[in-house]
């Protein structure tokens, strides 16, 4: 009986209801009454409600957020991307091989004070400007170094990993070359560059005498060097002196001695006689 009480027999209520019995069944009917898709409103009323107002809620069909995104991401598309007729950015291009090999030889030679007619000769007898080459013996890249020599010169030099880059390679046969040429002198360092300076001393101590292939090698080399402009005339830079090795008191001057011209070499090819063993 209570029940019956609150609803009339017209379906309105007696009393003010949250959802009312009217508003239900018009929300009910309002789906497919041939309202144009993409918009649609639902009217609420609140009978009671406060201030008596009605209030009114407007929905969009599920197809206007999908186009309103698609336009957005077009929108942000044309905006983001870069004008279609700019043009692209100059690009320096990259050095020929000749470039480097060329860069790394002056880089030596100023680094190391050889002339550089000397590294461009020993290049060209070495490898014969091949990169890639490799000896039997396992001599590696422009200036053929052998594996020990390569692992101690890029030690101490701070050089990468690769024996055949061309820089590297230059840079550590050139200071091998200076090396050799601070021990044996302008007579001897093309020698022992070729057979070694282990060979080369026994040859100079009175031992076997060099390979046929070195005295070859020396020959093409010193030709070579004679060839280049200017380059056998150019005076080599004494080695940094080391305070440890200098006197208390500065000698007296020498007067200059008789021998052989700077830019001549003359390589010592067989001991000498007070060197020769019996």
């Amino acid at each position: 009986m209570t029940a019956a009480s609150i609803l009339s027999l017209f379906g309105r209520l007696q009393w003010p209801f949250p959802v009312p019995a009217k508003t239900a069944s018009a929300v009910a009917r309002s789906r497919g009454q041939g309202r144009p898709p993409g918009r649609r409103a639902e009217r609420a009323r609140l009978d009671d409600g406060e201030h008596g107002r009605t209030l009114f809620s407007a929905g969009i069909s599920a197809r206007t957020p999908r186009a309103w995104r698609a336009t957005t991401a077009v929108f942000l598309l044309l905006t983001a991307a870069p004008p279609a007729l700019a043009e692209p950015a100059q690009q320096p291009p990259p050095a020929s091989p000749t470039n480097l090999v060329s860069a790394a030889v002056e880089e030596a030679s100023g680094r190391f004070g050889l002339p550089v007619s000397w590294i461009e000769a020993v290049i060209a007898a070495e490898s014969g400007g091949d990169p890639r080459a490799i000896s039997s013996k396992g001599a590696m890249g422009l200036m053929q170094l052998m594996p020990i020599t390569w692992r101690e010169l890029r030690a101490e030099l701070g050089l990468g990993a690769d024996p055949w880059d061309r820089r590297d390679n230059i840079i550590a046969g050139a200071a091998y070359l200076r090396q050799l040429y601070d021990r044996f002198g302008r007579g001897g360092f093309l020698a022992a560059y070729n057979a070694g300076p282990a060979r080369y001393q026994a040859m100079l101590d009175g031992g076997r005498k060099l390979p046929a292939e070195t005295l070859a090698y020396v020959a093409v080399v010193e030709a070579r060097i004679e060839r280049s402009a200017g380059g056998a005339r150019r005076q080599i830079p004494p080695k940094p002196l080391d305070w440890r090795t200098a006197e208390i008191f500065v000698p007296s001057r020498k007067a200059p001695s008789k021998g052989v011209e700077p830019g001549v070499m003359i390589t010592v090819i067989e001991p000498s006689d007070e060197a020769v063993r019996p």
